[in-house]
């Protein structure tokens, strides 16, 4: 099993998420680093804070007020290489996402997918 910490960035507009996970995190040692609500803060934080603070997976909500979690994942995947990126949708067909959440999901079953997302190495930004 990977012993590693999940260094988190997490994107959702629903409350309980945003209150609940953090705290039901902390047990097995990761932690939610950065949080935005929508498509545009999230955006403002790619790559620079990101990679500054060592954030190495993104649990990314796919229905934000503002847009989707593709655009936010798009933008990831563009500028950063080894970052685990987590769909966190209600509609189970959405796969764009290295692991998928489906919504509402069990927490144990959050901990579980945040365990296997966590790379082997640092998140790196991409060369140009």
């Amino acid at each position: 099993m990977n012993e590693q910490k999940a260094l988190i960035f997490q994107v959702d507009d629903d409350r309980l998420y945003i209150k609940s996970l953090p705290d039901f995190l902390k047990k097995p040692g990761h932690k939610i680093l950065l949080t935005a609500g929508s498509v545009a803060q999230a955006l403002r934080f790619i790559p620079d804070k990101l990679l500054k603070l060592g954030i190495n997976v993104a649990i990314l909500d796919n229905t934000l007020p503002d847009g989707n979690g593709l655009e936010i994942a798009t933008k990831i995947r563009e500028t950063i290489d080894g970052l685990s990126i987590v769909c966190f949708s209600a509609d189970e067909n959405l796969k764009w996402g290295d692991y998928s959440l489906l919504k509402p999901a069990d927490l144990n079953e959050i901990r579980a997918t945040i365990q296997r997302a966590i790379p082997s190495k640092p998140p790196v930004r991409k060369s140009i």
